[in-house]
């Protein structure tokens, strides 16, 4: 009886131990594969980054349904930035027109000139945030369609990681500073998920 136990016991030890050992083979996987991205996406900013500090925290198994949900969350957040944005840009649009009237009014060439340019210059700012809108509001609708037509969504996995870490343009010149957790999502074969640029930490 005694044996019999003590079996099951070292068995159980020997279990958890496995299961240990691909736990952190796992995460050390990801955490390498993150950091990569992150050195990739730096570079084609032209610029560099220096980790001070990268260190993995914890993975959990989530799936592709929860991974959409989180990007969903980011979409509605830069919407609301954008959504603000525009609230600014059509204001001093109005403001431009306002002043080209009155500079209308003075008979002054020069002076109506540069009014409509300042006009035509907001129009463009303007022109470019609808533009930026109009992709995130289908992107929203992208993201919700894909969820609500999944009837077994796959298996995917998240990463948390502590960052600190100096991102500094070619000259040398510091950039910024990053001092976060961050979060980084894989599929089932351990392949990074590309991270939308609209909420990419490393992107001051």
């Amino acid at each position: 009886m005694k044996k019999g136990l003590f079996f099951i016991f070292v068995l159980c030890i020997t279990i958890s131990c496995i299961k240990s050992g691909k736990y952190d083979k796992n995460m050390q996987i990801m955490a390498n594969k993150t950091k990569a991205y992150y050195e990739d996406y730096t570079f084609k900013q032209n610029q560099t980054v220096d980790f001070i500090e990268f260190k993995p925290i914890m993975y959990h198994v989530i799936n592709e349904n929860v991974y959409d949900s989180v990007l969903l969350s980011n979409v509605y957040s830069e919407m609301e930035r954008h959504n603000e944005m525009m609230k600014m840009l059509i204001s001093k649009l109005k403001n431009e027109i306002n002043s080209a009237k009155i500079l209308s009014s003075l008979d002054d060439d020069v002076l109506s000139d540069i009014a409509n340019d300042d006009i035509e210059e907001a129009r463009e700012k303007l022109k470019k945030e609808m533009g930026k809108s109009e992709l995130i509001r289908a992107e929203d609708s992208l993201i919700q369609l894909r969820i609500s037509n999944r009837e077994n969504p796959e298996v995917m996995y998240s990463l948390k990681t502590f960052v600190k870490a100096s991102v500094k343009e070619k000259s040398g010149e510091l950039a910024y500073n990053v001092l976060d957790t961050i979060y980084t999502y894989f599929d089932k074969d351990l392949h990074i998920r590309e991270i939308p640029d609209y909420f990419i930490l490393f992107d001051k």
